[in-house]
């Protein structure tokens, strides 16, 4: 999934990422999304990483990766 690279070997360079992520309104306004909450299902096939710390400078992000369907894959 991804880079088939799971976030936690790094973020800059491994992992897939969406970067200043925002959610349209009603109003057609963009906001920042708050209280984000992770789901993975198969953490041994991906796993994902959100980051609000950077909120000021860079939205919120997401690192998202894994090796999908392989050895590594509980199945």
């Amino acid at each position: 999934m991804g880079s088939g690279h799971l976030p936690s070997e790094g973020f800059f360079g491994k992992a897939s990422f969406f970067r200043h992520v925002s959610i349209v309104d009603g109003g057609s306004t963009g906001r920042d999304p708050e209280n984000l909450q992770k789901q993975v299902t198969k953490p041994g096939c991906y796993d994902l990483i959100i980051n609000e710390a950077e909120r000021s400078q860079l939205g919120v992000n997401f690192y998202y990766g894994g090796p999908g369907y392989s050895a590594q894959c509980e199945k």
